[in-house]
């Protein structure tokens, strides 16, 4: 079966156009990649990806009050042997060395 894009954007154009009709749209991970805007005279992605992302968080952390706390919390994962975390992977650890503290806190 073939995909043809014209009776495909007809039927979006006919259930956009009757409003009794309920509409979902399901966005996937990468969706915001696939937009790219001119910055600088070059193409970059809308919303970056994990990779770029966490480039531009440690980046204005480095710069800010908290950039002691970055290096200190690195370092953890340097001592286990994962040098290169991603945002996720950081914030992940930052919830737990909260939940710790506040064991410690409470006297747990």
């Amino acid at each position: 079966m073939e995909h043809d894009c014209l009776i495909t954007a007809g039927h979006l154009r006919q259930a956009l156009s009757q409003d009794k009709r309920p509409i979902s749209l399901f966005l996937g991970a990468g969706c915001p990649m696939a937009i790219s805007i001119e910055q600088n005279k070059s193409k970059k992605p809308l919303i970056p990806d994990i990779a770029g992302m966490t480039s531009l968080v440690f980046a204005e952390l480095s710069k800010s009050p908290l950039k002691d706390a970055l290096a200190a919390v690195l370092k953890h994962f340097e001592v286990d042997a994962k040098p290169s975390p991603n945002t996720e992977e950081f914030l992940s650890h930052i919830r737990l060395l909260s939940q710790v503290a506040a064991r410690n806190r409470l006297g747990a």
